[in-house]
């Protein structure tokens, strides 16, 4: 009888629920058109502090007004207790393929349905803010901190731009990681 060899070369990762969640955001971030600096808050507060609970990317037109957003935000105590159990703790994962297209399968489409959104509405600008978790914005001492952390200004009041009524919004829950939401809204 003759001999069959086989060979396996699938390579995989296991990540943590953390690291997971991180790489995921910054995936879907990135794609949604947020420049590095604000990528790299993003590493900090979700993966190094762990302190970012909203992440807010306004699409703005030509006279400078709001007229489409991305939220993306993240329930930390969901995830707390996800990371606790023996099948939220890790993933495993398949590192020639993105870690948002692996956690969901409608990330595509998402990410599809801005980058219409944005070249429907001729988007000229792109700036992104940052919520902090209550623990952190509720206290001035923690909230300085932050700040200097991630390398943030607090935006006063009258620096707040102007935007349109949202007419469209698109809630969307992570498939496999239940603790993130995004919502994507504009007009018409």
């Amino acid at each position: 009888m003759a001999e069959i060899r086989t060979r396996l070369d699938t390579k995989v990762n296991v990540k943590t629920r953390l690291e997971t969640l991180y790489y995921f955001i910054y995936q879907m971030s990135q794609s949604f058109g947020v420049d590095d600096s604000d990528l790299d808050s993003i590493t900090k507060g979700v993966l190094n502090k762990r302190i970012l609970s909203e992440i807010t990317i306004n699409y703005k037109d030509k006279d400078d007004v709001i007229v489409g957003r991305v939220k993306i935000k993240i329930d930390w105590e969901k995830h707390e207790l996800l990371a606790s159990t023996d099948y939220g703790a890790s993933f495993t994962l398949d590192p020639s393929k993105s870690v948002r297209s692996q956690v969901s399968e409608v990330s595509d489409v998402i990410i599809e349905h801005v980058k219409n959104m944005r070249n429907a509405l001729r988007i000229k600008s792109i700036e992104t803010t940052f919520l902090y978790i209550p623990e952190i914005r509720n206290d001035e001492t923690k909230n300085k901190d932050a700040l200097l952390f991630l390398g943030h200004v607090t935006i006063e009041k009258a620096n707040i731009s102007i935007q349109k009524e949202f007419v469209s919004s698109i809630e969307w829950l992570c498939d496999k990681l239940k603790e993130v939401k995004v919502i994507v809204e504009h007009t018409s």
